[in-house]
């Protein structure tokens, strides 16, 4: 397992069940996610521990994205 407990945080861009997944979007503020996306899986598979969802800037469409 090359991350074998290595922590990690994901931006509110990427799903994972249970946290926000607004994309930075104000009409999306209230949106929780219900499934995982296949990066933040993979990561989870190889050891990864999940910490949390980190804020985005609208759309992501800044560059600190």
């Amino acid at each position: 397992m090359p991350f074998l407990g290595v922590p990690f945080a994901i931006k509110e861009s990427m799903q994972y069940p249970g946290f926000h997944n607004s994309t930075g979007i104000v009409a999306r503020k209230d949106f929780i996610c219900k499934q995982t996306a296949k990066a933040v899986d993979n990561m989870i598979k190889s050891g990864a521990i999940l910490l949390c969802n980190t804020n985005v800037s609208e759309a992501c469409m800044w560059f600190e994205s």
